[in-house]
């Protein structure tokens, strides 16, 4: 005798259930940038690559106070000392000391990024490491695409239920969050000059994606 798992009321009586992916992705204007800045200093004496190094982070962060760039907006990311190597014969010897330090500027303004780049390099700054832009408020996004992401879901469980002819109740039994991601736009810049460089700022993409269980009979 063959034994099944549910009796016939229980298979007629089991609920039917729909499970569908939304998607919701949305292309942002960037509102904040991060401009990470630094100084490079090399010498054969390590006080002196020091002192180098001292004084051109401190002028290039002068002239971005005077721009109107406030100490709340800059922080040190990076600061570093090492020797130099050289090779001779079978062993390494110090050469001399590098001494690098590096900041992160945060600005609102984007139209003035160029601006402050020219400014830091024309101070004494020598490295532009990265250029990145983000939002401020990134939650507000983050909803608007999860919203998105339902209308997606509904959308599509009534659109399968069109093709098999059942009826289906649009209210989601279940809502899982299965992925969210907030892309940052990066973008490189090259020192080729103090001349202030273009700036694009791009777009920044916001996804959502959900799981919805919906009923139908």
């Amino acid at each position: 005798m063959t034994m099944y798992p549910y009796s016939y009321n229980e298979v007629r009586n089991k609920e039917r259930r729909l499970h569908v992916n939304g998607l919701g992705r949305l292309s942002v204007q960037p509102d904040i940038a991060t401009i990470h800045i630094g100084v490079i200093s090399e010498n054969e004496k390590i006080q002196i690559a020091e002192k180098e190094n001292t004084q051109a982070t401190e002028s290039f962060l002068s002239a971005l106070k005077q721009a109107g760039i406030n100490e709340k907006q800059i922080q040190t990311t990076h600061f570093n000392v090492h020797p130099i190597y050289h090779q001779q014969d079978d062993s390494s010897q110090i050469s001399g000391y590098q001494v690098t330090n590096e900041v992160r500027v945060t600005v609102s303004q984007l139209n003035q990024i160029g601006t402050i780049i020219a400014l830091a390099m024309e101070h004494g700054a020598n490295q532009i490491n990265s250029l990145e832009f983000g939002l401020t408020e990134k939650q507000k996004w983050y909803y608007k695409a999860l919203n998105e992401a339902l209308v997606d879901a509904i959308s599509k469980a009534q659109s399968i239920a069109n093709v098999l002819n059942v009826t289906v109740d649009l209210t989601p039994i279940k809502i899982t969050e299965d992925s969210r991601q907030i892309q940052p736009f990066t973008q490189k810049i090259a020192l080729q000059s103090i001349a202030s460089p273009p700036i694009e700022p791009g777009e920044i993409i916001v996804e959502a994606i959900i799981t919805a269980v919906f009923r139908y009979s």
